[in-house]
């Protein structure tokens, strides 16, 4: 994993010499998924600061300068600086290194937090919640970005009338059923990923337009 960091972070932070402590907070960041989210989301809401205090183990802080465009993450008496170009560039990969493919046919439950407004007016008349079935993965979206899923409501599928859901990764609070897993779809799931770093394309979740969308949602 330690070659896969070093070949495909930025340079910038290659070439510095806090290079294994990004690398190490990076590692942490892709363990704890649930702490992952909450340091995206708030960079998304445009909070100020972001903590994690953990049970056992160092403080977790970060500080989002909105004027300057830069972030700071403080950590064993570590400072590490980012661009929020470079910190976007930082999470899109932690998010490819660490966040598992999911089979086709897997049933989610959707993280309503990360839902843009047309997503959650598609759930507003239904009681059976934010399930949606997963039939595509990993689909190109632009040169440098992809789609982690396309899926539908469930139990419904495809409609006429009803646009496929494009999700990323933080959308998905949890799987409530795995879609069909063998030898051959762990083989797939890991060339799928190999490919994804190879191609160095990154879920659409971690580009500047998601970013700017997300803000109008939340201003409006």
């Amino acid at each position: 994993m330690d070659d896969l960091w070093k070949k495909y972070l930025p340079n910038s932070l290659v070439n510095s010499n806090l290079t294994e402590e990004y690398i190490s907070v990076g590692k942490m960041l892709g363990s704890q998924k649930s702490v992952f989210k909450q340091l995206y989301l708030a960079y998304l809401r445009q909070e100020i600061s972001f903590e994690f205090k953990p049970t056992i183990g160092a403080k977790f802080s970060c500080l989002f300068d909105y004027q300057k465009r830069s972030v700071q993450i403080m950590r064993l008496e570590k400072q590490l600086v980012f661009t929020f170009e470079i910190f976007q560039q930082y999470m899109r990969l932690i998010d490819a290194l660490y966040s598992p493919i999911l089979p086709i046919g897997t049933v989610v439950v959707l993280d309503e937090k990360f839902l843009p407004e047309e997503i959650r007016m598609m759930f507003s008349e239904g009681d059976l919640g934010l399930l949606v079935s997963i039939h595509a993965r990993k689909v190109t979206l632009s040169e440098s970005s992809l789609i982690d899923y396309v899926g539908t409501i469930w139990p419904f599928g495809m409609m006429v009338d009803v646009e496929p859901l494009f999700l990323n990764n933080l959308m998905i609070e949890k799987v409530v059923m795995s879609g069909l897993t063998n030898d051959y779809e762990k083989r797939y799931s890991e060339i799928l990923q190999k490919q994804q770093l190879i191609d160095q394309k990154y879920s659409y979740a971690f580009f500047d337009e998601y970013v700017q969308n997300f803000n109008r949602q939340v201003k409006s």
